[in-house]
């Protein structure tokens, strides 16, 4: 994958997914920037594409004899994506047409759109999660382990692979009773996976035959405070607020039948 190459990705706009074709203005690997990234690499959990939206219209007859391809790129663009999941990229191999001297454009085929949106939902995890509302999914793993045991207690290992800044979230404090962080286990060393602070001392019974807990090389002493804030965290996990409906509605967006995925799953 190369920078300029077209692409497609899910995007949500006023509640709706919608599948986008872009064009690729940056790739990252880690904190490294590149110009191109093996296909085989975007599946990393460090490689992350930035992409333009590609203005789509319907194809005219003289850009389409065969009038097989019902979309092409205007050569127009909209917003830019940054830094999206490379698991969450589709790379595409268009159909060049050069039959407008000077501007060639790519061609589009509905129903391979559709295949592509439909596939790229089913790639769509739980865990697909936006990096500022780590604090809450802190809170939520915590939850589990203090008040749903059989949950988590036997695996001790931090089970979810995203990225979040918790510097915050060790703290306790009144707006966050949860200090349960990944931390490294300082007999495992850095090499092992981190353990959610929580389970450490069933780390140490289960993994270092550690059962008196004054031998524990960590404290993994758990305020009252915090016990008593995330039984309530736990207790309301199935309350949902009802947002105010607003006194103005707003037109609602205009989907046409061939832009909708619906088509997709008949």
């Amino acid at each position: 994958l190369r920078i300029d190459n077209p692409i497609c990705a899910l995007v949500r706009c006023e509640g709706n997914l919608f599948l986008a074709v872009g064009a690729v203005n940056n790739l990252c690997l880690g904190s490294e920037t590149v110009n191109e990234l093996s296909l085989d690499f975007l599946a990393n959990t460090s490689a992350t594409v930035s992409f333009q939206i590609m203005c789509l219209v319907r194809t005219p007859v003289e850009d389409d004899l065969s009038q097989q391809y019902d979309w092409k790129w205007s050569q127009k663009m909209d917003g830019t994506c940054m830094n999206v999941s490379g698991r969450l990229i589709h790379p595409l191999n268009p159909t060049l047409s050069v039959r407008n001297p000077g501007k060639p454009t790519y061609l589009f085929e509905s129903s391979e759109l559709l295949a592509y949106g439909a596939t790229l939902l089913e790639q769509i995890l739980p865990e697909d999660i936006r990096a500022n509302h780590g604090q809450r999914v802190l809170e939520h793993c915590a939850a589990h382990i203090l008040h749903n045991e059989p949950a988590l207690s036997h695996k001790s290992t931090c089970l979810y692979k995203i990225r979040f800044q918790y510097a915050v979230a060790a703290q306790l404090i009144p707006g966050s009773p949860c200090s349960n962080v990944p931390v490294i286990c300082i007999q495992c060393g850095p090499k092992k996976p981190a353990i959610w602070r929580y389970n450490l001392g069933a780390h140490f019974q289960k993994s270092h035959c550690l059962s008196d807990p004054r031998t524990w090389p960590m404290d993994v002493k758990i305020e009252d405070a915090e016990v008593d804030g995330l039984k309530v965290i736990w207790n309301e996990r199935q309350k949902y607020t009802r947002p105010r409906q607003t006194r103005v509605p707003k037109n609602p967006l205009a989907i046409s039948e061939q832009h909708s995925s619906r088509l997709a799953f008949r």
